[in-house]
């Protein structure tokens, strides 16, 4: 399944980063980053429940591309996460937040944590 967006636009996105570095139910080597679809079907995500849909990266690009996204890692379990993309090496197939980095998206960092901030 997938399906093409409208003209709308978003004015900004809060999105909360998991342990893997996962958002949007886009998990690790979860869907391909080169992908069309613009709205995905996840069906079998490997935190409940299973099934979902979502915005693909080509929906993030379409939708986001021009406005602020702030990345929110908090809590403590958000650490490793937070400090492999600050690391750089990694791209999206393993760390899907790096996409927002990689894209030159206007992408800010919020964090409650201390350690591990550059």
């Amino acid at each position: 399944m997938g399906c093409t967006l409208s003209h709308t636009k978003f004015d900004r996105v809060y999105l909360g980063i998991g342990e893997d570095g996962h958002f949007a139910s886009l998990f690790p080597h979860s869907w391909p980053e080169q992908s069309e679809e613009q709205v995905i079907l996840v069906e079998e995500s490997p935190k409940p429940p299973k099934r979902r849909a979502t915005l693909s990266y080509a929906g993030f690009v379409r939708l986001a591309s021009e406005c602020p996204v702030y990345l929110l890692f908090l809590g403590a379990s958000k650490q490793d996460a937070l400090q492999r993309l600050q690391g750089g090496k990694e791209g999206a197939s393993t760390l899907p937040c790096a996409f927002f980095r990689d894209q030159h998206f206007n992408a800010t960092i919020v964090t409650d944590l201390k350690e591990g901030m550059a």
